[in-house]
């Protein structure tokens, strides 16, 4: 079944040769060390199972972070896992997926032999729904998985924006699971604030630069989330004790990491903008966060080149790795997602690196 191959993660993997990464979507790592407050004696626990409902410390802290209830929170083992446990439960029904799209979120349709519906986000629109197409696909489907900030681009939808989609799904008796692992790159509010058919999806995996806990968690109705208890029960019953303790520290020092960053990115936007506006074949929708997702263009035609061949090439002949748009679905076809959460220094070299590698397919044409 090569619906059961992650074809991004197989080319994130292939880095022989590759000097330049400017494909991770995570921010710049970091230690439990550098976390203020941290302390060796909080880590003095004993490795057993925990609770299946997850430490009451963390579950408390997400739910005040949200302005929720405890019942309406469920620790899980990682995003992943969190949108699996989601569209596992909406599997009787068609499932419509945003495109271009992170690959497993449009994948686990398949997987579960749920019909998968297309709701297109184009570049033209800003990589934002169009109400009346989304009010055609949503038809007949249980879900709508989507994800903000949008996961190839960067770009966000602003919540009076959202708050329509959540209506309009709400309206055609769907579910909207936002994906927000991003999210915190943005002064906006949670999608969970803008209506009751929505569940969120987090992690630190992303942002906080912290993809090694492999925890997450999920915020929704409170019958929502028991069901998603129970099936949860049947896989991972009990989260990583000492992955919800970094956690907690984590979310104890919300405000450290979101100052943390936006100076991190502050310079690598300035680089990355002034890089585009100096190609005349590369063009792009501004991002917020710390991926983008720039059309590559033919200078002598205006039209999008082969962005496979020429990530092929890249890695081949100029070390960069950067993430092909196709890997995102068809209507990536033409873009590269690049990752620029990393020091500038590295995104200055891979900048450069970038560009000889466009020179070079210019010059072949």
């Amino acid at each position: 079944m090569n619906v059961l191959d992650f074809e991004l993660l197989k080319w994130l993997n292939d880095r022989e040769n590759i000097r330049h990464n400017l494909a991770s979507s995570c921010l710049t790592f970091l230690r439990l060390t550098d976390i203020p407050g941290y302390d060796p004696a909080s880590f003095d626990l004993m490795l057993d199972c925990g609770t299946d409902r997850g430490d009451d410390g963390l579950v408390r802290a997400i739910a005040e972070g949200y302005g929720v209830g405890e019942g309406e929170v469920a620790v899980t083992s990682s995003a992943s896992e969190g949108n699996f446990l989601v569209e596992s439960l909406f599997s009787d029904r068609d499932i419509a997926v945003e495109s271009p799209c992170y690959e497993p979120l449009r994948k686990l349709a398949a997987v579960l032999h749920a019909r998968e519906v297309t709701v297109p986000r184009p570049y033209g629109n800003g990589f934002r729904f169009h109400p009346e197409v989304l009010k055609e696909r949503i038809r007949g489907c249980g879900l709508l998985v989507m994800t903000n900030l949008h996961n190839p681009s960067g770009v966000e939808i602003p919540p009076a924006e959202l708050r329509e989609v959540i209506e309009i799904c709400a309206d055609a008796g769907a579910v909207v699971l936002v994906d927000e692992i991003f999210r915190h790159f943005s002064d906006a509010p949670s999608a969970i604030s803008l209506g009751e058919n929505v569940v969120i999806n987090a992690s630190p995996s992303k942002f906080f630069g912290a993809c090694g806990l492999r925890i997450g968690h999920l915020v929704g109705p409170e019958t929502l989330i028991r069901d998603i208890q129970r099936l949860k029960m049947l896989i991972s019953p009990n989260t990583s004790v000492i992955s919800q303790r970094a956690y907690l520290l984590m979310m104890r020092n919300l405000e450290w990491f979101i100052r943390r960053g936006r100076h991190l990115m502050a310079p690598n936007m300035a680089l990355l903008s002034e890089w585009i506006a100096s190609r005349d074949d590369v063009a792009w929708i501004p991002s917020m966060g710390n991926i983008a997702f720039p059309r590559i263009l033919d200078p002598a035609t205006g039209n999008t080149v082969d962005t496979l061949e020429l990530g092929r090439c890249l890695k081949r002949h100029h070390g960069v790795l950067v993430t092909p748009g196709i890997l995102f679905g068809p209507e990536g076809e033409g873009h590269i997602r690049i990752g620029y959460g990393i020091p500038p220094e590295q995104l200055s070299a891979g900048l450069v690196a970038l560009e000889a590698g466009l020179d070079d397919l210019a010059a072949e044409k």
